[in-house]
């Protein structure tokens, strides 16, 4: 399931120009040279299946070489949290987007980019799976001989604010990674005093949307309002009072999340109410619930209650009652 952080990164980096601005300041300038930047596109396919599933959704984009003698392929793989598995899904990436490639109509030789975006609490650490999984002095005779892949990396753990503003990106793409950055949990005092100093960026963001009908704005708002404990109308009115655009997007959004959580907030009561109330039934009835099936009452979602609950009288015991198959 995607997370908020993968969902905003990619509404900001499926535009191509808020991706293209990011990867030629990422890119070391002997690749960068040797990309004719007006071929840029997203890949027509995707390339997340079952077999290279990764939990986050992925994007590829392709550019021609200036010379017209062949492609490149980069594929973003964004990580908000330290994981073993990076290096491995990397490797998996490339030779399957290689191996795409070759089964073009008309084969064209290309080149493969791994780019990394990672922030969170730990740096990024790229290493074989293996080295992760076996003690070191078991692992090192065999980490010679296993295939390995380099890629680009934009690490935000250690970066400043001072350091993300000056990026030379285009607006929407600085918000996204000081969003990214900084936000999550942040205390809501701070939050609004980052709204506060972000204002000139965040009205740029706004003209920019206005101008080419784009939702940064939008999108922005959103993953404050997921990642985030600071209240709504605390940032709408912040909002209102540093920027010339009204909050109206941001209110489109606060709406529509608070809509959700009031729809989530009545099931989560009745589910909660359904539960206690069968517990308390089954307690009288059986006596004390063990550990397993006080869990399996906490986990259970409304339609599994109802069925024990209609079923709580015919159960000779705990195990039948909780059983998989109905009783008859």
């Amino acid at each position: 399931m995607a997370t908020p952080h993968d969902s905003y990164v990619l509404a900001t980096f499926g535009d191509t120009t808020q991706f293209a601005a990011w990867l030629r300041w990422l890119l070391p300038p002997a690749l960068a040279i040797r990309l004719d930047w007006a071929t840029l596109r997203r890949a027509e396919e995707r390339h997340t299946d079952a077999r290279l599933h990764t939990g986050a959704p992925d994007i590829v984009y392709v550019a021609d070489f200036v010379d017209a003698a062949g492609q490149a392929r980069a594929f973003l793989e964004h990580r908000s949290r330290a994981a073993a598995d990076l290096h491995d899904t990397a490797l998996r990436y490339s030779v399957y987007l290689l191996r795409n490639a070759r089964r073009q109509r008309e084969r064209v030789p290309t080149a493969v980019l791994g780019l990394v975006l990672a922030h969170g609490q730990n740096p990024v650490v790229l290493r074989p799976r293996l080295q992760a999984d076996l003690p070191a002095d078991t692992a090192a005779p065999w980490l010679p001989w296993q295939p390995t892949i380099q890629l680009l990396t934009d690490d935000l753990t250690q970066a400043t604010e001072e350091e993300l503003l000056a990026r030379p990106l285009l607006p929407a793409g600085r918000l996204m990674i000081l969003a990214l950055r900084f936000l999550p949990g942040l205390e809501p005092p701070a939050t609004l005093a980052a709204i506060a100093r972000w204002a000139p960026l965040l009205q740029e963001v706004a003209d920019d949307d206005r101008r080419y009908g784009s939702e940064h704005l939008g999108a922005f708002c959103d993953y404050l309002l997921q990642v985030n404990d600071t209240p709504a109308e605390d940032v709408h009115m912040t909002l209102d009072d540093n920027l010339r655009t009204p909050g109206s997007v941001f209110m489109s959004t606060a709406d529509k999340l608070r809509e959700k959580g009031r729809v989530e907030g009545r099931v989560e009561g009745r589910v909660e109410g359904v539960a206690t109330t069968l517990h308390r039934i089954l307690t009288r009835r059986f006596g004390p619930l063990p550990a397993e099936f006080t869990a399996r009452l906490a986990g259970a979602s409304l339609d599994q209650l109802d069925a024990w609950t209609q079923r709580v009288l015919d159960a000779d015991s705990l195990p039948e009652l909780f059983a998989d198959a109905p009783i008859q």
